[in-house]
């Protein structure tokens, strides 16, 4: 009889706790799903102090691949260079900053804003290289929403 009530216990605190976790997560909100490609359509360059070894063939900017975790962001631009930004997704708002894998950058940032509507989905943004005060302003349509190859989603 003992061993039925201490089992009647710990299964009550068990499920108890499923049920209190549960609660805790139903007011949690993934972030809006951004990853795919995205090609840019509208250009508009701002050129800056070039001789700081910064310039830029902003010609070659005709994509971007967001590939996404959670609200964390790694963009690759359509470059040459296919230069890695690292950043993060709060909300509507997009800010990222370059990575270079040996640690060496031009510096270069993106901030935007994703605009849901009217579809397909657009982002307004700004690539600058903040240290040459150069920034190209970009409108970027979402082309379809997988990692950036084979079919839309």
């Amino acid at each position: 009889m003992r061993i039925a009530i201490v089992y009647f216990v710990v299964m009550s605190l068990v499920i108890s706790g499923v049920f209190g976790i549960l609660s805790l997560g139903t007011h949690l909100d993934a972030p809006a799903s951004v990853k795919g490609k995205w090609a840019i359509e509208a250009q508009q360059f701002i050129p800056g102090n070039e001789t700081c070894g910064g310039s830029l063939d902003w010609e070659e900017y005709s994509t971007l691949t967001m590939i996404q975790s959670g609200p964390d962001l790694e963009i690759t631009l359509g470059d040459t260079y296919h230069t890695l930004l690292m950043g993060s997704l709060m909300g509507e708002i997009i800010i990222a900053k370059e990575k270079h894998p040996h640690g060496t950058t031009r510096g270069m940032e993106l901030e935007g804003k994703v605009d849901r509507q009217p579809e397909p989905d657009r982002l307004e943004a700004t690539l600058t290289l903040p240290r040459c005060g150069s920034s190209l302003q970009v409108t970027a349509i979402r082309v379809n929403s997988s990692n950036g190859e084979g079919d839309s989603q």
